[in-house]
C-alpha cells in the first residue's frame, strides 16, 4: 500500500489537486482504510484531497458507489436479502425438510439435523454454496452428475435436499422482494463495466489488489484496461518467472499465481506487458534495489514453483546470504510460549522510536493468545480481523443471561452472570458482587440445590446461624428476590414453546433489568460502545428477521443464539 500510494502521490506531485480526479477500486472496504492511512504516511501528516476510494468486494452499491446510469434504475433494483433474514429462511427450509413437511419424506431424510441451532450452522454451509455457485455465475444444472449412483445413500438424501431446495429458493427469495447479495453485485458490477464501456469517464480509473478471481470483477477489470486512463494494478505478480514455470503456474489451480494469471488470459494480455508499478523512484527513495532484484524474491519465486518445474532445483545456484537476512526461526514447545515470544518481539519493535510491527497468521487462536499477552503490557493492538461479536463482553453476558434461564438459575450459570461486570439488578455494582461472592461462599459451594430460586431459598433457610447471620439472609434473599422478579420476562416462558421474536424480546428485557444499577440504566450500560452498538445491531437484525424462523422450544433459545452470535465480527 506504501509503494502504491507513493506511486499516486509522484503523479500528481506538480499538482496535488489532481489527485480527486482519481478513483480507485480496491478489493475491500478494509483495504480502502489501509490506502488512506499509506497516503496520510507518504505526505508526512500533510493534509491531501484523496481520490476516490471504492471497494469492489462489498456487496452493495454504496461501496461500489454506483451512479444512476442509464439501463438501471437503483431505486428500483431489489435490495440484497439480510444476512440474517436470509439465514433464517434456509434454516427453516432444512428444518422443514428433516420434518418430512416436504420432499424428505420420500426419502427418510428426517435426521439430517437433529436441533434449531444445528440447522443455522448447516444454513451457514448452505448460503456459502449459494454465494459460490452465483458468485461464478454457474447454474445448478450440473447436480445430477454430482454425486455417483454407488456413494452412501445419505449422499443421495443430500442431493435429493438440494434438487428441492434450488427449485425452489430463487423464487422464495424474489416472492420476499429480494436478491441474492451476490446476484445483486454482479449485477451491479455488471452494469458498471456497461457503463464504463460506453461512456469512458473523463478521471484516472485504476483497479489495485485484485485478482479477478470473482468473474464479474474480472469483466469490471478487462474494461478498465481498455479504458483512454485506466489501469490495473495485479498484486505481487511474477514477472521473473521463465516461459515453461508460468505456462505450469496457468494450471495449477492450487498456485497463488494462478487466479492472476488467468485474469490475463481472460482480459487477453500477456504477461510481458505488464510493467512494474513505479519501480524506480521507490527504489531511490528507499535506497534499496528494485523489488524484482532483490535476492528475497529470487528465493520465494523458486520454493512457489510449481512441482512439475521443481526439477530446476536441480541445477540451482547457493541463494545469497541477502536472501534471507532478517528472518528468523524460533521454535517453541506449545503454544502458549509461541504467543509469548511473539508478543516480546512486538514490544521490542514497539520500543524503537518510529517503527511499527505486524503479526501474520491465520490461526485466530494464536493471534488472540498475543493479543491477551501484550495487553499484559497495556498494548492495546489493532486485530484487522476482528474480534467475533460473542467473545465481546457485552455479547457474553446476554449469552450467560440466556444460559441462566435456560437452567433454572443453576449455580454455575448464576455466578458467571453475577460476578459479569455488567451484572448489577438495581444495586451498586460493588454491593451486588459482594453479595453474589457470599451467595458463592456460603450456599452454593455444596450439593446442588432443586431448581430455581426456590431451591436456592431452601438452602438459605436451612443454613444454621453460625453459617449465616440474620441480616446476611435478609440480604440474600433480597437478592434472590431481585433476580427472580428481573428474569421473569425470560423464566416466564420456560417448559413452552415461542415464536423467537417473543424470546428476543424477553431476553432483552431481562438483560436489561440485569444490567440496570444506581447511576445509569441497563441499556445505556448494557449498549454502549463499539461492542454495545454491535451487538444492538445484530438483536435489531435478528428482531427483524425473527419471522423467518419456527417457533422455538425455551431450552434452544441458548444454542440458537451463540450458532448466530458467531456468524459475526466487530
Amino acid at each position: 500500500m506504501d509503494v502504491f500510494a507513493a506511486g499516486l502521490l509522484h503523479e500528481t506531485e506538480v499538482d496535488p489537486l489532481k489527485l480527486a480526479d482519481y478513483t480507485i477500486l480496491l478489493p475491500t472496504r478494509r483495504a480502502c482504510r489501509a490506502l488512506t492511512e499509506a497516503f496520510l504516511r507518504q505526505s508526512g501528516g500533510t493534509p491531501l484531497i484523496l481520490p476516490a476510494l471504492r471497494a469492489l468486494g462489498d456487496t452493495d452499491e454504496d461501496g461500489l458507489a454506483l451512479e444512476e446510469t442509464p439501463g438501471l434504475d437503483l431505486a428500483s433494483l431489489p435490495p440484497a436479502i439480510p444476512e440474517a433474514r436470509r439465514l433464517m429462511m434456509l434454516a427453516n427450509r432444512i428444518l422443514a425438510w428433516r420434518s418430512g413437511a416436504v420432499g424428505a419424506a420420500a426419502v427418510g431424510a428426517g435426521q439430517l439435523v437433529a436441533s434449531p441451532d444445528q440447522a443455522l450452522h448447516l444454513a451457514g454451509e448452505l448460503a456459502r454454496f449459494l454465494d459460490q455457485v452465483q458468485t461464478e455465475r454457474l447454474a445448478f444444472d450440473g447436480l445430477e452428475a454430482l454425486v455417483p449412483e454407488d456413494l452412501a445413500a445419505h449422499w443421495q438424501e443430500t442431493l435429493e435436499f438440494l434438487r428441492y431446495f434450488t427449485n425452489l429458493w430463487p423464487r422464495e427469495v424474489e416472492e420476499q422482494g429480494f436478491l441474492e447479495p451476490v446476484e445483486r453485485r454482479n449485477q451491479l458490477l455488471a452494469e458498471k463495466a456497461r457503463q464504463w464501456a460506453a461512456s469512458p469517464p473523463s478521471g484516472d480509473i485504476i483497479a489495485a489488489g485484485s485478482t479477478g478471481s470473482i468473474p464479474a470483477t474480472a469483466d469490471l477489470l478487462g474494461v478498465i484496461t481498455n479504458l483512454p486512463r485506466g489501469r490495473v494494478v495485479l498484486p505481487g505478480l511474477d514477472l521473473i518467472s521463465d516461459a515453461e514455470n508460468w505456462s505450469a503456474i496457468e494450471k495449477d489451480l492450487t498456485h497463488p499465481q494462478f487466479s492472476m494469471a488467468h485474469l490475463l488470459r481472460r482480459i487477453d494480455v500477456s504477461r510481458d506487458r505488464v510493467v512494474e508499478w513505479y519501480p524506480s523512484n521507490h527504489a531511490a527513495k528507499n535506497n534499496s534495489p528494485a523489488p524484482l532484484a532483490s535476492p528475497r524474491v529470487h528465493l520465494i519465486q523458486e520454493f512457489m514453483r510449481p512441482a512439475e518445474t521443481t526439477l530446476a532445483w536441480q541445477s540451482l545456484l547457493p541463494f545469497e546470504p541477502a536472501a534471507l537476512a532478517g528472518v528468523s526461526l524460533l521454535e517453541c514447545a506449545n503454544e502458549t510460549e509461541e504467543a509469548g515470544v511473539i508478543a516480546l518481539i512486538l514490544r521490542h519493535v514497539l520500543e524503537q522510536e518510529g517503527k511499527t510491527g505486524a503479526l501474520v497468521t491465520s490461526d485466530r487462536r494464536l493471534a488472540r493468545r498475543v493479543a491477551t499477552a501484550l495487553s499484559r503490557w497495556e498494548i492495546d493492538i489493532d486485530d484487522s480481523a476482528g474480534v467475533p461479536l460473542s467473545e465481546t463482553p457485552p455479547a457474553i453476558f446476554m449469552r450467560l443471561v440466556a444460559k441462566l434461564a435456560e437452567e433454572g438459575f443453576g449455580p454455575v450459570s448464576l455466578l458467571a452472570v453475577g460476578k459479569h461486570p455488567l451484572a448489577a439488578a438495581g444495586y451498586d455494582p460493588v454491593e451486588f458482587r459482594s453479595l453474589m461472592r457470599q451467595l458463592d461462599r456460603k450456599i452454593l459451594r455444596g450439593p446442588r440445590p432443586a431448581p430455581g430460586i426456590a431451591g436456592i431459598r431452601a438452602v438459605i433457610e436451612a443454613a444454621d446461624h453460625l453459617t449465616l447471620d440474620d441480616n446476611t439472609r435478609r440480604a440474600l434473599n433480597g437478592l434472590l428476590d431481585a433476580l427472580d422478579e428481573l428474569m421473569a420476562p425470560i423464566t416466564r416462558l420456560a417448559g413452552a414453546e415461542a415464536g423467537l421474536a417473543d424470546l428476543v424480546d424477553a431476553h432483552i428485557a431481562a438483560a436489561e433489568a440485569l444490567a440496570d444499577s444506581p447511576d445509569e440504566t441497563g441499556a445505556s450500560r448494557l449498549w454502549a460502545g463499539e461492542n454495545g452498538e454491535a451487538l444492538a445491531l445484530f438483536f435489531a437484525n435478528l428482531r427483524e428477521a425473527a419471522d423467518a424462523f419456527p417457533s422455538l422450544d425455551h431450552s434452544d433459545y441458548p444454542a440458537v443464539l451463540e450458532a448466530l452470535l458467531g456468524r459475526n465480527v466487530v
